[in-house]
């Protein structure tokens, strides 16, 4: 975990930025009165594994796998065992957001502090770390910096490597704030109901419990999607029931103001 600084940024894509989603994406102002700490890393199925074992919890229903062409519900695949190589330092995958909740309720439990899901507006904070670019880094992406589908250049840029699979949750390199991965690899889950726009979000940082709550945001993108999909402004959604290749989480911790805290 790392702690986030309170503060205040711009949410959303100004009008050129390349492959903007612009009814989507419309800018906002998003405030933090206090720091909360977030995840460095996405969970990893090691991770993961530990809270299993502990619980018991023992998800069912299968997972859908990118076969290449298409995406197809495998009912022999989940966190232990998807389509292509794992180890522990990976992030967990087939995770819905009924999985991801009872992850972070384990861990408020085993600790005694407040662990959550990011909402949308923290995680596009964190992606930012103080920036107002595409990427934290800057303007263009490569496959030498992100996880993604580099068959498809972003913004006229190079074409890159398609991996195919994801990567270990610390490769590249963490951005300013000490955050890993957060464009590509993996997508993570939010607390928030999908809404066609960002106007109409709280303001403050909360999760927009209004909307359509049969789907739910994710941000990130993953190593199956394309460049422009990475952008930290870039919005997307999923069935929360869904379990797939692409989808795990990254959890959020919240702080007692004026509290030294004390991170675990």
């Amino acid at each position: 975990m790392v702690v986030v600084p309170a503060g205040s940024f711009t949410m959303g894509s100004p009008p050129g930025e390349p492959e903007r989603a612009s009814e989507r994406e419309g800018q906002v102002r998003v405030a933090f009165t206090e720091p909360f700490a977030a995840g460095a890393f996405a969970v990893t199925r090691g991770e993961y594994a530990a809270f299993v074992a502990a619980t018991g919890h023992n998800p069912d229903g299968g997972c859908y796998i990118w076969t290449g062409t298409t995406w197809e519900l495998h009912a022999d695949r989940n966190w232990r065992s998807v389509n292509f190589p794992q180890d522990d330092r990976h992030p967990a995958l087939c995770v819905n957001l009924a999985d991801a909740r009872a992850y972070v309720a384990w861990l408020s439990q085993r600790t005694g502090k407040v662990y959550r899901l990011l909402s949308e507006g923290e995680r596009e904070y964190v992606a930012r770390a103080g920036t107002a670019t595409p990427f934290w880094w800057g303007s263009s992406i490569f496959t030498d910096t992100a996880n993604y589908d580099g068959r498809t250049p972003y913004a006229k840029g190079a074409r890159g490597v398609w991996r195919q699979q994801t990567l270990p949750v610390d490769s590249f390199r963490p951005n300013p704030w000490g955050l890993w991965g957060v464009h590509g690899n993996v997508w993570d889950w939010t607390d928030d109901c999908w809404n066609e726009a960002n106007l109409g979000n709280p303001g403050d940082g909360s999760p927009r419990r209004t909307g359509d709550c049969t789907w739910r945001v994710v941000r990130g993108g993953a190593w199956n999607y394309p460049a422009r999909d990475l952008r930290a402004a870039h919005r997307y959604w999923n069935l929360p029931d869904n379990r797939s290749t692409v989808q795990g989480l990254r959890v959020a911790r919240t702080l007692r103001a004026a509290a030294t805290p004390s991170l675990r």
